[in-house]
């Protein structure tokens, strides 16, 4: 789920103020290089497309185009890089953007690159399904909503049914 790295990014605010570092905007351009910001604004374009599908939108023919510029507009690539790299800045002496840096440019830091968005999305549908199985009977358990009455389920069809007729 590429797209997530992108939407993780954005969903960080950024400092007030605070300025970027050189060794910061190499390593956000060392991670996130254009194509990669490309790839992620065509993700981003396909689920949003498929979500309108989902609520029963018919998008016009020329709709993903329109909406592939829409999304590359909303954030182009020169300012996403600027806004990392403070918030990167904010967070990692230059000393230590270095050694990030090294370890990206290395074999298992590409790979983590490559890997991290696939991981992350991974866990999130994981633990999405253990929360969605969990959390009704744990908002009923914290009075966040009224307990079902088990006779208040509605009549099952078929051989009880047949068993009242006689």
């Amino acid at each position: 789920m590429p797209a997530l790295l992108l939407a993780s990014l954005l969903c960080v605010p950024a400092p007030a103020g605070g300025a970027s570092s050189p060794t910061a905007e190499r390593l956000v351009r060392s991670v996130l290089p254009p194509e990669r910001h490309a790839e992620i604004v065509e993700e981003m374009t396909a689920q949003a497309l498929a979500s309108l599908q989902q609520q029963g939108a018919r998008p016009a023919a020329d709709a993903q185009q329109r909406l592939r510029a829409a999304i590359a507009e909303s954030v182009p690539y020169e300012e996403l890089v600027a806004i990392t790299a403070r918030i990167y800045a904010s967070h990692f002496t230059d000393r230590e953007l270095q050694d990030l840096l090294a370890f990206y440019k290395t074999h298992t830091g590409a790979k983590l690159t490559r890997e991290l968005p696939a991981i992350m999305g991974d866990s999130m549908r994981e633990t999405g399904r253990i929360v969605q199985s969990r959390l009704p009977a744990l908002l009923e358990k914290n009075g966040l909503v009224q307990k079902r009455n088990p006779q208040d389920a509605p009549a099952r069809s078929g051989a009880s049914d047949s068993s009242k007729k006689q």
